[in-house]
């Protein structure tokens, strides 16, 4: 499975991945990533996604709508294809039901103050903008940061989320790459 500030595992067969992963070709590199049923079972922003064996946890990034999978679509200005929405309730915390380039989509909004979140938000304790009163940190339910899946990255503290967006961003590239190629 993934270290710990590794987010990225690579592999030859599932036979190299941990309980609920498999090896997947992600712009042809081959990584473990986390099996799924639903969206919270993967660490957002990470969606559970369909592919030819199975669903995958997977953050495929976008410029526009055309890159992003069925059911999903790409925030106003790019990012990370992100599931359509009517309230925040439809997202996994941290996201927010807020407006996307397909429509209302749940979105994480990375943030250094509360001027940089949307109206009726604040910036959290994480670095992620937060409707008042929600959990700061964007942990699960169940007080939990990790999903109940299992798998992904779990960074410890606030302090190591940097690298973890850092890895996220890596492998979103891989992703587009792959995306292209087809």
């Amino acid at each position: 499975t993934a270290t710990e500030g590794s987010c990225v595992t690579p592999c030859k067969s599932t036979d190299d991945c941990g309980d609920a992963e498999r090896c997947a070709d992600v712009g042809g590199v081959t990584i473990c990533l986390p099996t799924c049923a639903a969206d919270a079972d993967c660490n957002p922003p990470q969606l559970c996604l369909a592919d030819a064996e199975g669903n995958l946890c997977q953050a495929i990034a976008c410029t526009d709508g055309s890159e992003c999978p069925d059911q999903t679509a790409c925030p106003l200005g790019g990012g990370l294809c992100a599931r359509p929405c009517g309230s925040d309730a439809d997202c996994v915390l941290p996201a927010l039901c807020l407006a996307g380039g397909g429509g209302d989509l749940c979105q994480e909004i990375a943030c250094a103050g509360d001027a940089d979140c949307p109206v009726g938000s604040e910036c959290g304790a994480g670095g992620i903008c937060a409707r008042p009163g929600a959990d700061p940190d964007g942990g699960n339910a169940d007080g939990g940061d990790e999903p109940s899946g299992g798998g992904g990255c779990n960074f410890a503290s606030s302090a190591a989320a940097p690298s973890g967006w850092v890895s996220l961003l890596l492998l979103a590239g891989f992703w587009i790459g792959r995306r292209r190629k087809r």
